[in-house]
């Protein structure tokens, strides 16, 4: 994994995100162009066509630091990510490679 902003790696990451978000809060058919959606954005954070509230953003950053195996970000860094092509970067700089890989996996994801 490389942190280069839009590499393939980021990219491959993002939609690993997207579906795990997609099966956390059992979203169907969610675009793979979500992963450029507003997500972490402070007035209002949605994906694919859902408004998280805060619990929303807290259950789903807590789920992906413990399946990611670290801490990656604080508030702050999720308002600045905004999207999860954003979020991507961060965590790609930020954890195990390994552990992106296995993540990746399992999550079945392609580039968008």
């Amino acid at each position: 994994m490389t942190a280069d902003g839009l590499g393939e790696d980021v990219d491959r990451l993002a939609a690993a995100l997207l579906a795990r978000i997609a099966a956390l809060f059992d979203i169907d058919d969610v675009a793979p162009s979500a992963v450029d959606e507003p997500i972490f954005d402070a007035d209002n954070p949605s994906i694919g066509g859902r408004t998280l509230d805060s619990l929303d953003t807290a259950l789903l950053t807590v789920t992906l630091e413990e399946e990611l195996g670290t801490r990656l970000v604080d508030r702050e860094d999720l308002e600045s990510a905004k999207t999860l092509r954003g979020f991507a970067a961060l965590a790609a700089g930020r954890c195990n490679a390994a552990a992106l890989d296995s993540f990746c996996l399992r999550w079945k994801a392609k580039p968008a």
